[in-house]
């Protein structure tokens, strides 16, 4: 059982979209580098139209839930001028690390609103493109707060139980909770403050890993958790 946890652990911070697409943390934070793998042998998504390409260039943006590409866009579709080239990794899979803060150079109020980042894949000249099922564009989430992928500061606060049955609480009062899947897909939100030992329900959510976010002490966090 121990080996079998230490090896989910291995993967616990990969959000995948299926094998199309992985980022590396996952969600993504703003502040902090994150590297982005896409497929390009991949079934996994309906709206994959690379064939062998030499180069593959992500053209991406980041905004908020209303408007994904809205706050800034990387990329020059169809040009090879090397902005927003991915490495060849040999193995059928092409990738590329940014710190989204500075690779899209946002205000400190962008910062502190960013919540998606949006994304498409192509070719060097534009003429094979790779996107999310239904030829639509990424959308991956992002928290603000780098701090949100560091669960070892949260000595003073426990959730419990983990793994779940049914729900959990926390043993603090905590805000605005956000359920996410392992791909860091949102599943869940419960806005608001909440009151130390309030129940959150996985009840009806499929047993494996998940990720949940929260606010503490002006701070996001985010903490694997395990349902039964």
């Amino acid at each position: 059982m121990k080996k079998l946890y230490f090896v989910l652990f291995q993967f616990i911070g990969l959000g995948l979209f299926a094998q199309a697409l992985t980022t590396n943390p996952s969600p993504i934070v703003v502040d902090q580098p994150v590297t982005i793998t896409v497929f390009v042998n991949s079934t996994d998504t309906d709206c994959n139209h690379f064939n062998n390409p030499t180069k593959v260039y992500m053209h991406a943006g980041i905004g908020n839930d209303a408007q994904p590409w809205s706050f800034a866009v990387v990329g020059n579709w169809g040009q090879d001028d090397g902005v927003g080239l991915m490495t060849d990794n040999g193995n059928g899979s092409w990738s590329i690390t940014i710190t989204p803060s500075t690779y899209f150079n946002l205000t400190t109020a962008q910062i502190n609103q960013a919540t998606k980042m949006g994304m498409v894949f192509r070719n060097e000249d534009g003429s094979q493109e790779f996107k999310d099922n239904g030829c639509q564009d990424f959308i991956l989430n992002v928290v603000q707060n780098s701090s949100a992928i560091d669960e070892n500061k949260l000595t003073d606060l426990q959730v419990y139980p983990n793994p779940v049955k049914t729900d959990f609480s926390f043993s603090k009062k905590i805000s605005n909770l956000k359920i996410f899947s392992i791909d860091g897909k949102l599943i869940k939100s419960y806005n608001g403050n909440f009151d130390k030992y309030y129940r959150f329900s996985m009840n009806n959510l499929e047993q494996g890993w998940y990720i949940i976010g929260f606010g503490y002490n002006d701070k996001v966090y985010t903490k694997k958790i395990l349902k039964e």
